[in-house]
């Protein structure tokens, strides 16, 4: 459904044709937020179209943005003079003129309601480090706290993931058209993602990704976010990025450390060493947005959420809470033993509770 006004969707058509030239300029060392701060005239000039040509680049854009009003796709578009635009993108000097998302807005609505947080860094992490962005999107995700981050391989795919583990909510910011998975080899994740949470870009739909598209994707996640959280990332990381765009718009970056010395964890620690927030595990985030006072609040809430359309579920969590044996488990439950240990492992990883020797349970909304 679009609630994006011809400007808009036009503004959003005439980028994607003037892409390629976009990519020259960024080449020659033009900065990307400069151009896109520009108006349409303002950019067709600084890109090099002759003055004869803009007027055959707005009629094509036109015609592309029409017939993206009346494409039939599960998704939208919002464009910046529509109340439903997110708010956090209207903090960006240079905020996109239309975003084009998956899924109903109401649906995005929700999910950004929930304080997201970003979670960012290396293509290639090492392996603690893809470990530790899949846990940190799962704890978040149990708490009900939305994860965004842009889809890409590593660290990106890893929280990802991590989130859709614990069924929480996912926004994928993707430099190509919401509609079309960016990386294809991603395309299993990109359905996940799509079917559980939302996909969102700047650029039209079916539109293809290019180099210079990847930096300015990531002032959309950082503006979308509560905090951007960098897992891992070298010096020269484009996770860095991110992370300058969210401390530009005023918002909380935290990092995880590294060994001292270590190339792929030293933009990381250059961060922590700049002043950003040290974060070892989920309640480090949680406690840097939400304060350490309403966070165990906030994480039995969210738990207790996770199983509300499950009675079994719920009936299982109150008994681990108090302490329950197994056997009292199967007699209030009514499960065979084979059933009641498929119903724990369900619990178990969703994260709302944990093993305690080889046939006890407690609960945990903690990181």
């Amino acid at each position: 459904m679009s609630r994006a006004c011809s400007d808009c969707l036009t503004r959003a058509r005439l980028i994607e044709a003037l892409a390629p030239r976009i990519n020259c300029m960024v080449g020659m060392r033009r900065p990307v937020r400069q151009l896109l701060a520009l108006t349409s005239r303002e950019l067709m000039d600084a890109t090099g179209v002759p003055e004869p040509g803009q007027r055959r680049f707005l009629t094509e854009a036109a015609a592309a943005a029409e017939a993206d009003r009346l494409r039939a796709i599960d998704g939208g578009v919002v464009c910046i003079h529509d109340d439903g635009y997110p708010e956090r993108l209207r903090d960006l000097p240079d905020a996109p003129h239309a975003l084009f998302h998956t899924g109903p807005l109401s649906r995005l609505d929700r999910l950004l309601a929930e304080r997201p947080v970003a979670i960012v860094g290396s293509r290639r992490p090492s392996a603690q480090a893809e470990q530790n962005a899949t846990e940190l999107g799962r704890r978040l995700g149990v708490a009900g706290v939305t994860v965004v981050s842009g889809m890409a391989f590593g660290i990106d795919a890893a929280c990802h993931r991590g989130a859709l583990l614990a069924k929480g909510g996912v926004v994928a910011v993707l430099a190509s058209g919401a509609d079309r998975a960016s990386p294809v080899r991603n395309r299993a994740l990109y359905k996940d993602v799509r079917e559980a949470g939302t996909v969102v870009s700047e650029m039209p739909w079916g539109a293809a990704p290019w180099r210079w598209l990847f930096p300015a994707r990531n002032r959309i996640m950082a503006a979308l976010a509560e905090m951007t959280v960098v897992v891992e990332a070298t010096e020269k990381s484009g996770s860095l990025i991110t992370a300058r765009f969210a401390l530009d718009l005023g918002r909380q970056v935290g990092a995880m450390p590294g060994p001292a010395g270590a190339r792929l964890t030293e933009g990381s620690n250059l961060l922590i060493r700049d002043g950003c927030i040290p974060i070892q595990r989920a309640t480090d985030v949680l406690d840097a947005v939400f304060g350490v006072a309403d966070r165990a609040a906030m994480e039995a809430d969210a738990a207790r959420r996770r199983i509300e359309g499950d009675p079994l579920l719920a009936t299982l969590l109150d008994s681990v809470e108090v302490g329950e044996t197994l056997e009292q488990m199967a007699a209030r439950s009514g499960l065979a033993a084979r059933e009641l240990r498929a119903a724990l492992a369900r619990l178990e990883q969703v994260g709302l509770i944990r093993r305690t020797g080889l046939r006890g349970f407690v609960a945990t909304t903690t990181g």
